[in-house]
Formats: structure tokens, sequence, C-alpha cells
């Protein structure tokens, strides 16, 4: 009993860590100005996400190699360094996770730091 009480803990805390922006919320221009990297070409850039299922304010980490990790869907992904946006504008006051899903599991297209202000 005691082990099934520390998994189930454990998997509520691991799902907590991010919420979806709805459309129409607080910040959706700011959403909708998000490109992807490496997207841009002749008929422009392509957004990082749709507000309503793939922008996710989130918490994050850093390790002693300056790699950024997020929580996603209860699982710990690394966040790659071509993904992430240098915007210092982030109006959230956290980070923020624009994913896609690759065979069921998360995969960042965009993330951006919270603002050091």
């Amino acid at each position: 009993m005691r082990g099934s009480f520390a998994i189930l803990a454990t998997m509520i805390s691991l799902c907590t860590g991010s919420a979806a922006h709805p459309p129409g919320a607080e910040f959706a221009d700011w959403f909708g100005s998000l490109k992807e990297p490496g997207t841009e070409g002749m008929m422009g850039s392509t957004s990082c996400c749709s507000p309503e299922k793939d922008c996710h304010i989130t918490d994050y980490e850093t390790d002693a190699d300056g790699r950024y990790w997020i929580i996603a869907e209860g699982e710990r992904i690394q966040v790659p360094p071509d993904k992430i946006l240098q915007r210092t504008d982030n109006p959230t006051g956290r980070g923020v996770a624009c994913l896609r899903y690759y065979n069921g599991h998360p995969v960042v297209r965009c993330f951006i730091r919270a603002s050091e202000g």
C-alpha cells in the first residue's frame, strides 16, 4: 500500500507542471507571435503552436551542463538547444513550451525561458 501511494504522489506531481493556454485568453497575441526555429522561408515562418492545444506554460530546470528540461505529459524531456527562442519578452512569468507529438510522446517545437526582469 505504501508503494502505491508513493507512485500515485509522484505521478500527480509530474502532471501538474504545465497548463495549456486556451484560445482568446491572456497573452494570445504573444503566443501567436512565436515562430518555430528553422522554418523561415519564402512563405514565412511556421507558428510554434496553436494556442488551444500546443502552448504550455511550464516550469523548467537546468542541469550542470546548461541544458533545459521540462515535464510534459508526465515525461521529463530535454529541450533541444536549437528550439530555444532567444526572446526576452515573455509576459507569462514562467517558461513556455510549444509541443507536438511523435509516436505518442511530446517533442518540443519551441521553448521560451521566463523573462529575467
